[in-house]
């Protein structure tokens, strides 16, 4: 089945299948055993039409659907205001881990009944004493006649006093081992000597539970893998939990969606603060998702996804609550309290998953120290591929679109305005000397020769390559192109000045880590220093997303299709962040940072063109924003306007 045909499929399955009392409004477990029965049944429905583990393969129950399609089934729910499946622990991290690791009687006993939706698993991996460093846990699994005799504590576990089976890591070596003593194990939740206590979180819904391990036999083939290797699972499944932030991000796409529908709906009332904040959302999420989708085989992408995602997530959330506030009256009450339960639970996931502050030491030792700082150390490509950039690759591309490519330009006219004096003035980019291109105040293009162009220096010189002009009307020769080709050049501008920056920010921050690396204080190198190593980490993380944003923009000029220029605009406006990238690179690199010789001002001239050249940020958040609301999937059906009181009736 193609992208469209599953879109189809789901959308005709969601529209017959609200979801159950409960979930509409953001709950993550259910608050009762009717509840419970209700979100079980529709979970159920959800894999017998096929649309819960649709990326898993055909023997186990799946269609073996690719990442797209997945992607595609899960806008659609998204966008439904459906929630997660009540077995998803077992469809993302326990069913991959068993297709990998478990013996053939482990699969037939327990894929089925994942694929089914009949069973509900939770993650005992967390200790009190160990989180992040999962390798220190204490509890404990030792040889007992023809099992295991298990004792201990787990905390932290999502579904465990609802689920049906546990995924369980224990230590089956001595404790200094660490990594190479840990065994993982397939465990009922029924078995005895096993107590489940909910754990209720900022919210007030009880999604975690601690869990207690008292004598708990296991018998021998209840073991996932080898006894030993458990720390080889525990990194797979890790590595599979980072990597639904794909589906996450799809979530946000979607809240982010809604939030853009009120905006529409405020016109004149909604802020330009707001404005400019849902722009800049728009375009993280499209750059999220475009590293989740391209960037598969990116050193450490899983980790880079994680800590990005769950920076936004917290972000989005907290701007959607600031709309609820302000505007009571436009945003539904399902709506306010979806946002604000979403709010409260963002902060778990800078922490599940491994926090985000133990991944970027993960990526500074594992990644980063190990890349070659010669090249970009992103291995994303900031060039377009075959398609030069800059100024004149905008001129030249738009007076091909023109029929004129006789033609040349090797400069654009922006910013403009009239003045008094029968002129336009404006700014220039690029060499004039080859003919600029003009953009006039009135949205038209007009061509015109440097000799009719009074230039004179740019007060702000830290735009670089930029100055100041001035032509009488008389001397401009208008081209006849329609409104959108006018607007097609824009974005052209725009997306040169991204690419630019982008590339800039990649080369200062290869040129930092470089430099921390190797430049040694108080008798060691600075990247031995960790608040050196994340800043760099998220240096890195904001060219990658960057570059992720600045490539889908080159390969739509390339192809020519409809949506170049709203990615030339996203990833303008997130190149404004690569100042940011630039300026850690000068502190970082210290007094040497701010000379001449060094050459940091140039990237950091492009960064600035970026930002405040074509009507700046504001600017191309409007030219994001206006579209974003046709993003709303055809035909679907939104359950999320329904309220739903906390006794669990649907009113």
């Amino acid at each position: 089945m193609s992208v469209s045909e599953w879109t189809q499929r789901a959308v005709a399955w969601s529209n017959e299948h609200p979801p159950p009392p409960g979930a509409p409004a953001g709950s993550r477990v259910p608050r009762s055993p009717t509840e419970h029965a209700a979100w079980a049944r529709w979970s159920a429905d959800l894999h017998q039409a096929g649309l819960g583990v649709l990326h898993w393969p055909v023997e186990w129950g799946g269609a073996g659907a690719d990442a797209a399609e997945t992607r595609a089934v899960s806008r659609v729910l998204a966008q439904a205001g459906s929630p997660l499946p009540l077995n998803d622990i077992g469809i993302t991290l326990v069913g991959p881990s068993i297709m990998r690791f478990g013996t053939p009687e482990q699969r037939a006993a327990h894929l089925p009944t994942i694929a089914s939706g009949s069973t509900v698993w939770t993650q005992l991996f967390s200790e009190p004493a160990s989180g992040s460093d999962l390798a220190s846990l204490q509890t404990t699994a030792v040889p007992s006649g023809d099992g295991w005799a298990v004792n201990g504590e787990k905390i932290w576990n999502t579904y465990a006093h609802v689920a049906d089976w546990g995924y369980l890591l224990a230590r089956t070596g001595a404790p200094g081992e660490r990594h190479r003593g840990l065994t993982m194990f397939l465990v009922r939740m029924d078995t005895p000597g096993i107590t489940a206590r909910p754990i209720r979180k900022l919210m007030g819904s009880a999604d975690f539970a601690g869990v207690t391990l008292e004598n708990v036999r296991l018998p021998a083939n209840a073991v996932l893998g080898e006894p030993g290797e458990g720390w080889a699972v525990t990194m797979a499944t890790l590595s599979e939990e980072r990597r639904v932030v794909g589906r996450f991000v799809v979530g946000l796409e979607s809240e982010l969606i809604r939030m853009l529908r009120i905006l529409d709906s405020l016109g004149a009332a909604a802020s330009d603060s707001l404005r400019l904040r849902m722009g800049e959302l728009a375009a993280e999420v499209d750059a999220l998702l475009r590293v989740v989708e391209s960037n598969a085989d990116l050193p450490g992408s899983d980790s880079l996804s994680k800590i990005a995602y769950s920076d936004l997530n917290q972000r989005l959330h907290q701007v959607a609550i600031e709309l609820a506030a302000a505007h009571p009256e436009a945003v539904p009450d399902a709506w306010a309290l979806r946002w604000s339960d979403n709010y409260r639970n963002s902060p778990s996931y800078t922490i599940a998953g491994g926090a985000n502050e133990v991944l970027r030491n993960v990526l500074a030792k594992r990644v980063l120290s190990a890349s070659s700082v010669s090249a970009n150390p992103s291995n994303v490509t900031a060039e377009p591929g075959d398609v030069p950039t800059g100024p004149a690759w905008a001129a030249t591309s738009t007076l091909r679109e023109l029929d004129r490519s006789h033609e040349t330009a090797t400069a654009v006219m922006i910013d403009t305005r009239f003045s008094n004096r029968g002129t336009i003035v404006g700014r220039v980019w690029g060499d004039p000397a080859g003919g600029i291109l003009a953009l006039t105040p009135q949205g038209s293009l007009a061509f015109a020769e440097a000799a009719d162009a009074r230039l004179t220096p740019e007060p702000l010189d830290c735009l670089g390559g930029v100055v100041r002009v001035e032509i009488d009307v008389r001397h401009l020769r208008s081209l006849v192109a329609t409104r959108h080709q006018a607007d097609d050049h824009r974005a052209r501008v725009a997306f040169a000045l991204a690419a630019a920056a982008v590339a800039g920010a990649a080369n200062a921050t290869a040129r930092t880590l470089e430099y921390v690396q190797n430049r040694h204080q108080f008798g060691q190198t600075l990247w031995s220093l960790q608040a050196v190593q994340h800043r760099v980490v998220d240096m890195h993380l904001a060219t990658v997303l960057g570059e992720a944003l600045v490539a889908r923009a080159a390969s739509a000029w390339q192809g020519d299709e409809p949506a170049a220029a709203e990615s030339s605009w996203l990833a303008k406006l997130f190149a404004s962040r690569t100042a940011w990238v630039v300026e850690q690179a000068i502190q970082l690199h210290g007094a040497i940072g701010l000379t001449e010789d060094h050459g940091l001002q140039h990237p950091l001239s492009d960064a600035q063109r970026a930002r405040l050249l074509l009507g700046g940020d504001e600017a191309a958040a409007h030219e994001i924003i206006r579209g974003r609301p046709a993003l709303v999937i055809d035909g679907l059906h939104d359950w999320s306007t329904i309220r739903t009181p906390a006794d669990g009736t649907t009113a």
